[in-house]
């Protein structure tokens, strides 16, 4: 093969991969890529070196080719189909509550946390405690001396809820409002798994010197296996759509949406959605996995995420660590009353 063909042979197949990956990125399954990137990008540097080192220059060149175009394929922005669901139709004369009250002014702490199924809260939750928090969530625990030992640190109002995902605990340093005199809590339906139920909660908790923050709470587990790896991935793009589409009910300037997809908020799949309606990702690090296996340290992506309508300015985030627990806390400083 001569050094012409050669070249030929490098730039087709970096033509073809570019365009196997920007066909990929245009469907919701796309969102493996987005959770895997670290990793490929690890390997291929590797491979790289690899490659440098026997001196195969051209292998080298198309593989650097593939990975810089395909992580640039990765976050331009696609056109999806619409996903087919049932709009929570029942939230929208809420939109009073959420848009015709006094709007909140000065700072909220927010603190989240996804603890492991059946793990020790208790070194997660002082962590969040001695940062001050004015709202906390948690998921994957409905224990009521949790919620109990957090309300009383606030000097505020729990709420618990029992789910698929081992449970859900919201607290505030005040109290939860009501809307219309008879709910302070309203939940809609969530794309799940066969036999389970996926639940998103709104509730509007006043929070002492600041006023009511319009709250969102939704979460979309992780994949079951590898039999639900596709099915998962179009559960995250009807998920973050209905969220999307409850959120511009409410009027999503003054909202706060604290949503888990076990997927990085860098996915177009789910960005694009919230982004439409006005949301934008509270920029965070990384808060999963923890560890791998015996290996601390291994952190990849923010799985844990804050949304914020355009009445909040992001001021700070932060991850805390040493919960022992395979995601770590993350601490979201926001200000109100400011339009950016």
């Amino acid at each position: 093969m001569t050094s012409i063909t050669k070249w030929i042979a490098t730039v087709g197949l970096v033509g073809l991969s570019l365009g196997g990956i920007a066909r990929w990125t245009g469907s919701p399954t796309s969102i493996w890529l987005h959770l895997l990137e670290p990793w490929l990008l690890a390997l291929s540097l590797a491979a790289i070196g690899s490659l440098l080192l026997e001196q195969k220059h051209r292998a080298a060149v198309a593989l650097a080719g593939v990975m810089v175009g395909g992580s640039m394929f990765l976050r331009a922005p696609v056109a999806f189909e619409a996903p087919v669901f049932d709009r929570p139709r029942h939230l929208r004369p809420l939109k009073a509550c959420a848009i015709l009250g006094k709007p909140p002014v000065g700072p909220v702490r927010l603190a989240v946390w996804t603890l492991d199924l059946g793990g020790s809260p208790q070194r997660g939750v002082e962590a969040i405690l001695a940062v001050e928090p004015d709202i906390v969530v948690l998921r994957g625990t409905d224990r009521p001396g949790v919620a109990m030992r957090i309300q009383d640190a606030l000097d505020g109002e729990a709420k618990v809820s029992a789910t698929e995902t081992g449970g859900l605990i919201a607290v505030t340093r005040g109290n939860f409002q009501y809307c219309g005199g008879e709910q302070d809590q309203w939940v809609f339906d969530l794309p799940s798994r066969e036999g389970e139920s996926g639940t998103g909660v709104v509730s509007f908790p006043f929070v002492n010197e600041v006023g009511v923050v319009p709250l969102m709470l939704g979460q979309i587990p992780g994949p079951s296996g590898v039999a639900d790896a596709f099915q998962w991935s179009s559960r995250v793009h009807e998920g973050a759509s209905t969220l999307a589409v409850a959120a511009d009910m409410l009027g999503g300037d003054r909202l706060v949406l604290v949503a888990d997809f076990f997927a990085p908020p860098s996915a177009n799949s789910l960005a694009r959605p919230l982004s439409q309606v006005g949301l934008r990702w509270a920029p965070s690090g990384p808060n999963w996995p923890q560890r791998f296996g015996t290996v601390l340290g291994m952190e990849q992506h923010p799985l844990d995420q804050v949304w914020v309508g355009s009445q909040w300015t992001v001021q700070n985030t932060r991850v805390l660590d040493g919960t022992s627990h395979q995601r770590a806390p993350i601490v979201v400083d926001l200000i109100a009353g400011q339009e950016s």
